[in-house]
């Protein structure tokens, strides 16, 4: 059952054990958004740099993805103010938060990776999720499940049996 479920080649590349295609639907789902990602998030990228003044889109790096931190706006640092090059200047009601500094890049949260977060959530950790608490380990809390019941009822069988000793 183990090498059914197991993708030891994938675990080994990725460090992690890895549930082969076709055993959960909903986690090969995941793994097939999350694999598009680049390309998702480069039409992303482009969709923004489209509602933003020309002169500010040479400052836009990229648009990436951090687990547990969702959607962010890279845009180059300037060294001088230790601000981005651009923070949202021209945008109406679209605040940009900046929420870390690294590797000459100022990561924002704005209003469109507020909404992507909302829509598509945590992918990367949704599949660790399931992973964690898929098909492999629901098997294996039922084989543990049903040798807690046999133990269980070995126990009642021999304490019924045992005459009891007093002092």
């Amino acid at each position: 059952m183990i090498c059914n479920t197991i993708d030891f080649e994938q675990s080994k590349e990725s460090s992690r054990t890895a549930v082969r295609p076709g055993i959960d639907s909903r986690l090969d789902e995941l793994k097939r958004h999350y694999d598009g990602m680049e390309h998702f998030l480069s039409q992303v990228a482009s969709r923004l740099i489209q509602k933003m003044p020309s002169w500010a889109a040479q400052y836009i790096h990229s648009c990436t993805f951090f687990p547990q931190l969702g959607f962010l706006i890279a845009v180059r640092l300037n060294l001088e103010t230790g601000k981005g090059w651009y923070d949202g200047e021209g945008l109406a009601g679209d605040a940009w938060e900046p929420m870390f500094v690294n590797e000459g890049f100022v990561y924002y949260k704005n209003g469109m990776m507020k909404e992507l977060d909302g829509q598509d959530g945590d992918v990367y950790c949704m599949i660790v999720g399931k992973y964690a608490w898929g098909p492999v380990q629901e098997k294996t809390e039922e084989k543990i499940s049903n040798g807690s019941k046999c133990k269980g009822r070995v126990l009642t069988s021999l304490s019924s049996r045992r005459p009891r000793q007093r002092d």
